[in-house]
């Protein structure tokens, strides 16, 4: 239940800086993608590291053609850090960079 209450939290925190800007059409797929990607994540075991794989390279790629997607990089940086995957953790925190 604790992992559900982080979840909430950093999602709830992503849309208050998601207040500060203009809401349209992309910030709405930017957190559908994101509630996808957060029920996903959830439902996919730790040990199945090919679908926790693809569900976060998806992700990412979809940052590219919807940079607002990283306006929700705190919940796949939240999976990384609880899964413990260094390699996509520094290549998440270096296409966070890359966005400012």
């Amino acid at each position: 239940m604790r992992r559900v209450n982080d979840q909430v939290i950093l999602m709830i925190y992503s849309l208050a800086l998601a207040c500060t800007i203009k809401v349209d059409t992309l910030l709405v797929i930017a957190l559908l993608i994101a509630v996808i990607y957060l029920a996903l994540m959830t439902l996919t075991e730790t040990s199945d590291y090919w679908r926790y794989l693809i569900v976060t390279s998806l992700f990412l790629a979809f940052s590219f053609f919807c940079p607002l997607c990283l306006l929700f990089s705190p919940l796949v940086i939240y999976h990384l850090i609880s899964r413990q995957n260094k390699l996509f953790l520094v290549i998440s925190l270096l296409l966070k960079k890359r966005a400012k």
